[in-house]
């Protein structure tokens, strides 16, 4: 004797029965589910790749923020102090008079090249046209004073440190003019960030306040 069922009868009736799609519908939206779960997976890689990329062009803005901090530090460290308005306004001031000789210089070179005063004695124009080859970094020459037809001369102007006025007298004694001169005076004043320095073949007298003359300008005896 078998308790296996021989036969199977249902006894719902069809409108009782659950609702079945058609296999044709079916077959269709297994057809349909297979890209769509393909289409979902590329969007979330998608979205993780972005937040991936996201996070490393964070982290790349920041690297760049520190490293402009440090590149502005170190800018600021190696920058060299500003002058201030009054020694600026007197540095241009000087290249303008400086220009101006130059122009005047050039002008006297035109008329004078090579020649001798009429009395004889050398013409001073050697002084000022070799003066002009003399590399003046960190020197504004101001005024230039000659005197006693082109025996004496004083010079003077604006300096960053006195440590190049050293610089600019051996300079001057390359030159052939200013070789067989020395400059009996030589006298710095003032304070960092500008000095001011006077440089003169005469000596000063006792009690007798220097003076500085007027650019260019030859003195009689």
């Amino acid at each position: 004797m078998s308790w296996q069922a021989r036969q199977r009868v249902n006894f719902y009736l069809p409108e009782f029965q659950p609702v079945r799609l058609p296999p044709a519908f079916r077959q269709l939206l297994r057809q349909l589910l297979v890209p769509l779960g393909l289409l979902v997976l590329v969007v979330v890689g998608l979205a993780l790749e972005w937040r991936y990329n996201q996070s490393r062009l964070q982290q790349q803005q920041q690297v760049v923020v520190l490293r402009q901090g440090d590149i502005s530090r170190q800018h600021q460290r190696l920058r060299m102090p500003e002058a201030d308005a009054a020694l600026q306004q007197q540095i241009t001031h000087s290249k303008q008079r400086l220009q101006q000789s130059q122009q005047r210089l050039a002008l006297l070179t035109q008329i004078e090249r090579h020649s001798r005063l009429p009395d004889g004695s050398q013409s001073f124009l050697p002084l000022l046209s070799q003066l002009g080859s003399v590399s003046s970094n960190n020197v504004w020459l101001a005024e230039i004073a000659i005197r006693d037809q082109g025996q004496q001369i004083a010079l003077s102007g604006q300096v960053r440190e006195p440590v190049a006025v050293s610089r600019y007298l051996a300079q001057l004694g390359l030159l052939p003019a200013y070789q067989q001169r020395r400059f009996q005076r030589i006298g710095i004043t003032g304070q960092a960030p500008g000095f001011g320095f006077v440089l003169d073949t005469r000596a000063a007298k006792p009690g007798r306040r220097a003076s500085v003359l007027p650019i260019i300008r030859e003195e009689q005896p």
